[in-house]
């Protein structure tokens, strides 16, 4: 039977000379894998995080649904012809790739991807871009970490916690970087703040992930991103 649902994708590999295997994170049915034979040809559509409506058929006898169309919808297309917005792009769906795991819709998470996209498109400062946006997705996931306070400088990875001691603690993050991302998480300001502490408080975000989604890691598309980040 025909489907029509509409999807972000975060995967694609090689199938054959003329076909792609996708995993696409799907408005109503959360993650699904797809096999599109011919897929190639379509491959300016597909990639890292375009928003796109999908025509499919599900097998009964396969995990993989059979793709059979494709059509870009509007707010990503600027994406893949610039250099920084697909590396961050290709980053944030390997993450996104790594935490969305299931078979199950979930229109507030989809949509506040939708929203990230748009964003990604529209926007040209870079900066803080994937610190605001794993912030976001650790609430929507609902693993935020709670506060001793709001000035506290200790963050210990494992309790999900922000402290004012590491007193007892095993696995700690402190120092500038975590000042900062607590005025991050808290939505207080952070101006003047330099290059190196931001990518530590990045480093420090995919470590906080690590303790919390079983599997994570973003290794290779970090690299990436880190080289580009200004």
């Amino acid at each position: 039977m025909k489907q029509i649902d509409h999807g972000i994708v975060l995967h694609r590999i090689n199938y054959s000379e003329t076909s792609l295997i996708l995993a696409i994170y799907t408005r109503d049915s959360g993650i699904r894998k797809f096999i599109f034979q011919g897929g190639k040809k379509k491959a300016s559509v597909l990639f890292p995080m375009s928003s796109i409506e999908l025509t499919f058929y599900k097998r009964p006898d396969s995990e993989l649904a059979k793709l059979t169309a494709v059509v870009l919808n509007e707010g990503c297309s600027e994406i893949p012809f610039h250099p920084l917005k697909s590396t961050l792009a290709f980053f944030i769906a390997d993450v996104l790739r790594h935490c969305l795991k299931a078979e199950q819709k979930d229109h507030e998470l989809y949509a506040f991807i939708l929203r990230s996209i748009e964003q990604l498109n529209s926007t040209n400062e870079f900066a803080f871009f994937p610190l605001h946006f794993l912030i976001e997705l650790i609430d929507q996931l609902g693993i935020s970490p709670n506060f001793e306070s709001e000035t506290a400088e200790v963050f210990v990875l494992d309790e999900g916690e922000f402290r004012n001691s590491a007193f007892m603690a095993k696995h700690v993050e402190q120092g500038q970087h975590v000042v900062f991302l607590n005025a991050l998480f808290n939505d207080k300001p952070t101006e003047g703040v330099s290059r190196s502490v931001r990518l530590d408080a990045l480093h420090t975000l995919l470590k906080y992930f690590q303790f919390h989604i079983p599997g994570f890691n973003v290794d290779r598309s970090l690299s990436v991103l880190q080289e580009v980040l200004t």
